[in-house]
């Protein structure tokens, strides 16, 4: 199995973010793309994402959780990951669009 190294280069991460966020499904794109370098879970763990899983209503308000808790795929563990202000922010931006 090949390995991958992580983008670790500010300036391809931000290309990287550029070109995702063009086209059709840019801005959701984006936001996958987003919690993925913020949590590190893998792609077959953000595809299970559920919109509720991320968000919550509280008085009639959307409001991005403190954290993502999951149970992993491939691993079957549950994880908790903390959901950094500046992605909570991604996220509103796409939920109110």
């Amino acid at each position: 199995m090949k390995s991958v190294e992580p983008i670790r280069d500010k300036k391809k991460i931000d290309a990287m973010k550029a070109i995702l966020a063009s086209g059709k499904y840019g801005q959701r794109n984006l936001v996958l793309f987003s919690i993925g370098i913020n949590t590190a879970y893998r792609i077959s763990d953000l595809r299970q994402l559920k919109l509720s899983d991320v968000l919550e209503i509280s008085r009639g308000r959307v409001i991005v959780k403190e954290r993502l808790a999951m149970k992993e795929q491939k691993t079957a563990k549950h994880n908790s990951v903390f959901i950094s202000n500046k992605l909570r922010k991604v996220i509103l931006d796409y939920v109110q669009s």
